[in-house]
């Protein structure tokens, strides 16, 4: 008996030595975050005073969490200053391909369906982005020989192409072949095998040749390398998020092409980033199209982010521990923006040091409270990521419509 107390107590010490020293693990850099940094009022500057050059070709605007309504909101204030003061009129959304398609026709008033209904990703099924959704519509209504557009750019819902797929060839006396557009309709494209895979890559290349409008013949591909991404994602998953990446930067490069002008693109941080930890979105870009591709990242001090857990959405606490970011806590906004190229010596010192920022997406387990500085967060130069960055205090979260 003596023995199972001594055993008892031993480990009971050792629980208590990891839950101190992860605690200290965790509460030490944030408690060393948490100062003012003096002389940070000459670089800061208003999210209004951001600047684009004429070079530029893509603007790209992340977000370290897509759960907050102070990132979504940025997605509209941002695009508005864009409009009104340099000409853009496109936006790219972090959103399928097809969806973007028939969100563009919802702006143009070319047809009538419930815009947050139609994102497959429920981070967009809030009132944040409905508002910029509908100030899309109300600017086309007020200018229009001079509208706005809206576009996707993932893959990972590619049935989503069908609706505008079908509704071309009807328009246009083309045949469809209603067999594989059920097949494509009928499960999560992840349940597909690799049979039904061939089957709908060679119908939609077959059906390319018949259709003349680029952007239906691009919802062809966009089904085509939604299919590659399901091939890879179901043998080899740990590349799948590369080859997502990679078809995203193909389709942002088509959609700047097309347009013909400079373009905007919201998405993650960890997508439009110039470096990650594997070839990401934004590094192709960058690869591409040199200065003519800039981003600005965010970040958040605090945030109370609505994240899905799996069975169900909640708002949960996190921190980054990023001091940058905490200077917010002492602006009239919450919030303010540093221009990487215009900053003063003590603050280039830090961008170019490695240091945290925050980083969630979609995907939660409880082990991000554990090690949240494994999980939630990520050590590189902000500098080697961003062009510049906006960021907040505490972010509160979105306005969630079920």
């Amino acid at each position: 008996m003596k023995i199972v107390k001594k055993v008892v107590k031993c480990l009971l010490c050792v629980v208590l030595i990891v839950v101190i020293a992860l605690g200290i693990y965790n509460l030490f850099p944030l408690a060393t975050a948490m100062h003012k940094i003096d002389g940070i009022e000459d670089s800061q500057k208003k999210v209004s005073e951001i600047e684009v050059s004429d070079q530029t070709k893509i603007f790209a605007l992340g977000e370290a969490s897509h759960g907050n309504h102070e990132f979504q909101d940025l997605k509209l204030e941002v695009f508005d200053n864009l409009v009104e003061n340099d000409g853009y009129r496109t936006f790219v959304l972090e959103c399928d391909y097809g969806e973007g398609l028939k969100l563009n026709a919802y702006i143009h008033h070319e047809m009538d369906i419930n815009p947050i209904d139609t994102f497959s990703f429920d981070i967009y099924h809030s009132q944040e982005m409905l508002n910029l959704i509908d100030w899309m519509k109300n600017y086309n209504l007020v200018h229009p020989d001079d509208m706005v557009s809206f576009y996707g750019m993932d893959i990972q819902n590619p049935a989503s192409s069908i609706e505008m797929i079908d509704g071309y060839c009807k328009k246009n006396g083309i045949v469809v072949d209603s067999a594989i557009h059920a097949l494509l309709m009928k499960n999560s494209v992840y349940a597909y095998n690799q049979n039904e895979i061939n089957q709908i890559e060679s119908y939609m290349h077959d059906l390319q040749s018949k259709i003349s409008d680029e952007t239906i013949v691009y919802a062809t591909n966009n089904i085509i390398n939604g299919l590659e991404y399901v091939r890879i994602y179901q043998n080899h998953p740990g590349e799948s998020n590369q080859i997502r990446d990679e078809y995203m930067a193909n389709t942002v490069s088509w959609i700047q092409q097309h347009e013909d002008k400079p373009i905007m693109v919201s998405a993650h941080n960890g997508h439009v980033s110039k470096t990650a930890s594997y070839t990401n979105m934004g590094t192709l870009l960058k690869q591409s199209y040199g200065d003519a591709y800039k981003v600005i990242g965010t970040d958040y001090f605090m945030t109370l982010d609505n994240i899905s857990t799996g069975n169900r959405r909640m708002n949960l606490f996190f921190y980054s521990c990023d001091t940058l970011a905490y200077q917010a806590k002492y602006t009239q906004e919450n919030r303010y923006y540093l221009d990487f190229t215009q900053t003063s010596t003590k603050i280039q010192d830090m961008i170019h040091s490695s240091m945290p920022s925050g980083s969630l997406g979609e995907g939660f387990d409880w082990l991000m409270y554990v090690l949240p500085t494994r999980t939630t967060m990520i050590y590189t130069p902000p500098v080697d990521m961003y062009d510049g960055m906006i960021y907040v205090y505490f972010v509160h979260p979105i306005h969630y419509k079920k």
